[in-house]
């Protein structure tokens, strides 16, 4: 009888090794296939943003002309997924203008906290500069790929301190 019980809990401890290995696997996939879908043409991306400051846009377009250095957002929620204090800054030469309602961004999850959304940490959304389709620049993306390597691109709709900015070119980071 204990020869028995013995047998069994050598199968029960190699049936749960390889549960663990199988879970495992399906974790290190799901992120990884989350992570593509953050790009996916056929999604658009919900990033909301919230300042503890209501002159968030003095303090960027400050922070541009300056250092250009990051703000740091109270918070930043990626299709629902919150991160506390990530970084934030207006990005773009020619792109970038104080005047500009909607100016392109740049968000940095980890620069004051060690987060990523599913390995992405570095999020960059282009305003659509003298492109007002917003089609060019994901079409050229999408075009590329068929012959190289090249980053992804979709959209994503931002919001601000609960002010809808509108829709933004969403680019993978080399």
């Amino acid at each position: 009888r204990l020869e028995i019980n013995k047998t069994i809990l050598n199968k029960y401890i190699i049936m749960r090794q390889h549960l663990l290995i199988l879970l495992s696997i399906l974790v290190i996939y799901s992120n990884k296939l989350i992570a593509q879908n953050f790009y996916s043409v056929n999604e658009i991306q919900q990033i909301e943003i919230l300042f503890s400051q209501s002159n968030w846009d003095y303090i960027l377009d400050t922070a541009k002309q300056g250092s250009d250095s990051y703000t740091m957002a109270t918070w930043v929620k990626i299709n629902g997924v919150q991160f506390d204090s990530a970084g934030v800054k207006y990005k773009g030469n020619s792109s970038y203008n104080p005047s500009n309602l909607k100016n392109p961004l740049h968000i940095e999850l980890d620069h004051f906290k060690n987060q990523d959304y599913y390995g992405i940490k570095d999020i960059k959304l282009s305003n659509g500069y003298h492109e007002p389709s917003l089609v060019r620049e994901v079409l050229l993306y999408e075009m590329a790929q068929q012959y190289m390597p090249a980053s992804n691109a979709n959209y994503a709709q931002v919001t601000i301190n609960s002010t809808p900015m509108g829709l933004y070119t969403n680019v993978e980071a080399v």
